[in-house]
Parts: structure tokens; sequence; C-alpha cells
């Protein structure tokens, strides 16, 4: 649709592109947030390994898959950027698109709940975060920017570390905070009587 000229001009101007991949990456947190809230966490790590290798066969089907069409679209499309980036690209969106349909359709098919479908979400939730990492790398690296991905990248995890610990410490002193509070109430309220 973009090879129209009057659409082109339309939706896709020049001083608006900007706008769309800021969109475009709110759109990516809120699909996260929304499979994050299908995800049973408690079940994945239980069964990391069967859920990491149902993971891994998908994003590799989606890679094959890919990989097989890049080559024909990449003839018929007559892009200008190198073959080897455009076939990362497309084996990416062939296995980036497979993750919202699975979590879609176990929602709607109701077995979400059952094993099947808790490992179909755990696994379309890995893959789609593995997807975007490798994708974030991957344009980072071709614009030769690779340490300030990697500098994003450890300072995410060093704040998934503080926020897991300081979370959980968090949590515990609230928990007490609680109990005592129930507790001298019931003391209070049983020296009254």
């Amino acid at each position: 649709m973009s090879h129209i000229n009057y659409i082109k001009k339309t939706f896709f101007p020049a001083s608006s592109i900007n706008y769309y991949e800021v969109v475009s990456f709110f759109c990516r947190i809120l699909f996260m947030f929304l499979f994050g809230l299908e995800m049973n966490i408690h079940y994945t790590v239980r069964n990391w390994r069967l859920v990491s290798l149902v993971a891994c066969g998908g994003g590799l089907m989606g890679a094959i898959f890919g990989l097989s069409v890049s080559f024909y679209l990449y003839n018929e499309l007559q892009t200008n950027a190198p073959m080897q980036y455009f076939c990362m690209i497309i084996m990416l969106v062939i296995s980036y698109t497979s993750s919202p349909m699975v979590i879609r359709l176990a929602a709607e098919l109701r077995f979400g709940a059952s094993d099947v479908g808790r490992i179909a979400v755990s696994a379309a939730v890995i893959t789609e975060m593995g997807c975007l990492v490798f994708f974030n790398v991957m344009v980072n690296f071709n614009k030769k920017r690779f340490f300030l991905s990697f500098a994003c990248l450890s300072v995410t995890g060093t704040v998934i570390v503080i926020n897991r610990y300081f979370f959980s410490f968090h949590l515990n002193y609230i928990s007490m905070v609680t109990h005592t509070k129930i507790a001298t109430e019931l003391i209070w309220n049983t020296i009254k009587i």
C-alpha cells in the first residue's frame, strides 16, 4: 500500500516516521503486558525444560519457514537491503507473529488452563521475548552501536534483579506488618472483653 504515492504522502510522511516508531514500541509493550497476564509463571518455572523446548521448536519452525520464503520475497521485492539482513527480518517476523495467535487461540478455545494451554502460552511468551531481544541486538549491531545495546541489556537485567529482590523484601515486610497489626488488634480486643 505504501507504494501508492497518495497513501504514502497521506499516511507515511517523512516527518511522522518517528511517531510511528514510538507508537509501535508502546503497542509491543501492551502486547507483552497482556501476554504476561495470560502466563502462569509458577507452572513455567516448574516445567522450564519442556516449555523452553517447545519455545525453541516454535522459534526454529518460524525461522525455517521464514528462511524458505525470504529468498523468494527478496527477488520479488527487489529491495536495496543486504540479503542476510532481509532474511533475518523475515525469519523474525514469522516467528514473532505466531505468539499472539497462540495466546489468543488458547484464550478463545478455553484450553489455557490445561497443561497443553499453559505450555503453549508460556512457550509463546518466551518466543516473543527472544524475538524482541534478537531484533534489538540485530538493529543495534547493524547500526554499529553494539556497545550501547549491551549496556541497555545490562541495565535492564540489573533493574529486573533489583526489582525482584526489593519487591520480595517489601512484600515480606508488608506481610509482617499486616500480621503484627492483626495480632495487636486481636490482643487489644481480648483485653477489652
